[in-house]
């Protein structure tokens, strides 16, 4: 009985989503940013494989902006396997962190779509990436997109973007690296 609570205990203490996990690997995002008025929305597609030859159940953990004086409250913060169109439940959420479950059978590749919509109180937004360099290598790709309205007038970002487009009445920041690792956050400020 102690040997099966203590590979239960072991697995609800599985790395997290941002630290390095031997089996898994976490090889590209495309993440697309909203801002409206004081809050913005996060539609983000993560990719994962299992490398190895046997099926693999982790808890993975998903951090947040968590200062109360910069940012509120976490809404609808939702995750789905796009690749099994089917809904993967939360295990925790708190202002710091989200915790889920994922299971890939051995070499199964799979796409989780993570979106919630966040409060912010100043003129910056700051979206986590160093902790996606924890994994140790780096993306295959990544894919960013900023939407504001037309009005708003970014006038720093962190990474430049690689190009920007203006359609109805929003500006779109797009940014596409390969073999990419973060040595920083991505930060915008208007």
């Amino acid at each position: 009985m102690k040997k099966y609570l203590l590979i239960i205990l072991a697995f609800l203490l599985s790395g997290p989503v941002f630290s390095q996990v031997s089996d898994l690997r976490f090889y590209r995002e495309d993440i697309q940013f909203k801002i409206r008025g004081n809050k913005v929305s996060v539609n983000g597609i993560y990719f994962f494989e299992n490398i190895s030859n046997a099926r693999i159940i982790k808890v993975l953990s998903y951090p947040f902006q968590k200062d109360p004086d910069l940012y509120g409250e976490i809404s609808s913060f939702e995750v789905r396997d796009l690749t099994g169109n089917e809904n993967i439940y939360l295990i925790d959420q708190n202002e710091e962190e989200a915790k889920f479950r994922i299971s890939l059978n051995a070499q199964e590749t799979k796409h989780l779509r993570i979106t919630y919509s966040q409060e912010f109180f100043g003129n910056e937004i700051e979206c986590q990436l160093l902790t996606s360099a924890q994994w140790g290598k780096a993306f295959e790709q990544i894919n960013f997109w900023l939407e504001t309205p037309a009005s708003m007038k970014v006038t720093y970002f962190s990474y430049e973007p690689d190009s920007m487009a203006v359609r109805n009445n929003n500006r779109i920041y797009y940014w596409h690296k390969k073999e990419f690792i973060p040595d920083k956050n991505l930060i915008f400020r208007f």
